[in-house]
């Protein structure tokens, strides 16, 4: 593991972690308090190591019981793969993975539990029939199509 990285790792004060080719995590105290139950680790491992086997970026939302009080609560992770530069003169540049960096934030948008149970924490949509009366849907009719007043039904 690179040791620069655990460095910077360790004086972040957002929740992150650094691992190596082997896929051993090193946590920074405030990811440590966020996995902090074996199935919290077990995803987290299976994750880094798909980022880190895959040699690619990789974004998820986990849905958890997380910290000390295990409150399930929505929280993304960012994995990014690491890569050192293999330089053979005989050959081509090639880059090779060496772990992984992986942060995480609290989810702002409400988890997909809200939406499957019905409960977004805010509605998307409305029914339009419900929230405006006859004369508001005049109003937004004549609005619409630049007039000013209602035509009367005898011309």
């Amino acid at each position: 593991m690179n040791q620069l990285m655990a460095y910077t790792c360790l004086n972040l004060t957002t929740p992150c972690a650094v691992t190596g080719k082997s896929g051993m995590p090193y946590f920074n105290p405030e990811m440590k308090a966020l996995i902090d139950s074996p199935l919290a680790l077990e995803l987290f491992l299976a994750q880094e190591k798909k980022a880190r086997e895959g040699k690619s970026y990789f974004s998820v939302q986990n849905v958890q019981p997380y910290g000390p009080e295990q409150t399930l609560q929505p929280y993304q992770f960012d994995f990014y793969p690491q890569f050192d530069c293999v330089d053979d003169p005989s050959e081509e540049v090639e880059f090779e993975c060496i772990g992984t960096i992986c942060h995480a934030r609290p989810f702002k948008f409400g988890s997909t539990l809200e939406c499957v149970d019905g409960e977004a924490p805010r509605p998307a949509t409305f029914d339009p029939g419900e929230r405006f009366t006859q004369k508001e849907w005049e109003i937004i009719f004549f609005s619409l199509h630049g007039l000013t007043e209602p035509v009367p039904d005898s011309v």
